[in-house]
């Protein structure tokens, strides 16, 4: 299990405290990151919307993100709640790890901008050291007296256009810079028997019989 430990679970209150959400109290998280008991209760104006959200979220992360951790808290003054997403996936196998990371602030008002940050980090480490640290400031306008149900649409919406964008920048790299970088194919597009290389009329057999 993967706890979430950050600003926004921090309620209004002096000390090392955290909002259990599930139970609406402050509790004191201890060195073994886990909730001491419950000192107070701590009612939330928006948890009718939070509910809402943190509803919408769990179909999505289990759908998409199966090795995640995720939470919907309310700002300190209610005006706001914060969506935050965090999966990992881990391949030692394979040699590489991956994490996604994504922060929405969401007004409660009718109306208004949804922002945020989407942070994807993934490392290869076979033979070398390959890492990709990418991160995007979200911004995402809502109609006002938008259902939670539409904003959340359009943070999926979003989340999709970034990955889209990352396979076609992996796709550029792969035909562009990377290309370059590899040893090219004859025209046939054929692997060369370098054992028969001896046997090759050049610039007619590795050619296809076409030359050059």
């Amino acid at each position: 299990m993967l706890l979430m430990i950050g600003r926004y679970r921090q309620p209004p209150t002096p000390g090392h405290m955290c909002l259990n959400l599930r139970t609406q109290t402050s509790c004191q998280l201890t060195t073994a990151a886990s909730f001491a008991p419950c000192k107070q209760p701590m009612p939330m104006l928006t948890d009718p919307c939070r509910k809402s959200y943190l509803k919408l979220l769990s179909s999505h992360a289990s759908e998409h993100y199966p090795n995640s951790s995720y939470g919907v808290y309310p700002s300190q003054d209610d005006s706001s709640i914060a969506i935050l997403l965090v999966a990992n996936k881990y391949s030692p196998n394979n040699f590489w790890n991956g994490r996604y990371r994504a922060i929405y602030n969401v007004p409660v008002s009718s109306g208004g901008t949804i922002t945020g940050t989407i942070h994807v980090d993934v490392h290869y480490y076979e033979d070398g050291n390959v890492s990709l640290n990418n991160k995007k400031p979200v911004s995402i306008s809502i109609p006002s007296a938008s259902p939670a149900d539409t904003a959340f649409k359009r943070i999926v919406t979003s989340e999709r256009e970034h990955q889209e964008e990352l396979n076609d920048a992996f796709n550029r790299l792969a035909e562009g810079a990377f290309k370059g970088l590899r040893r090219q194919l004859p025209i046939t597009r054929q692997k060369v028997e370098w054992e028969k290389i001896g046997a090759y009329r050049l610039g007619k057999d590795i050619s296809g019989g076409t030359g050059y």
